[in-house]
């Protein structure tokens, strides 16, 4: 297999021999484990050419860093629960941005604080044409 492009390799081409149906890779921080895990996982600008044996695609599946973060994450509202899987990450983001300071909910809640003064103030309007 051979792996271009990254911080680590830039124009050199890696080559990675000796895969097995399971493989780790491990070394000190700088050494390219991290670059060489996202080129099996398809990430950016770098280009993995594999040689499968007997010219069959092998499914790869990468557990790293870069998949904790997508499928992980601990909830602010109630610290030591996590949420799992993609989705549910994404969804409490969204969440996160919509209850922050100034966000979705705060306008919405103003908007509808205005429309209720709004709607008061017709409707005392409406008693006073109607009692004069």
């Amino acid at each position: 297999m051979t792996i271009t492009g990254g911080t680590c390799f830039g124009r050199s081409p890696l080559t990675v021999t000796g895969l097995k149906p399971a493989s780790f890779f491990y070394g000190p921080n700088g050494s390219g484990k991290t670059t060489i895990s996202r080129a099996f996982a398809g990430y950016g600008s770098l280009q993995l050419e594999p040689e499968w044996h007997d010219g069959t695609d092998m499914a790869v599946h990468v557990y790293n860093r870069d998949l904790v973060d997508q499928i992980l994450r601990e909830s602010n509202r109630m610290p030591g629960v996590f949420v799992l899987g993609e989705n549910s990450v994404d969804a409490q983001k969204r969440l996160e941005q919509i209850q922050m300071t100034g966000g979705e909910r705060d306008r919405a809640v103003n908007v509808y604080g205005r429309m209720q003064t709004s709607h008061s103030v017709a409707q005392d309007r409406q008693r006073g044409l109607l009692t004069v």
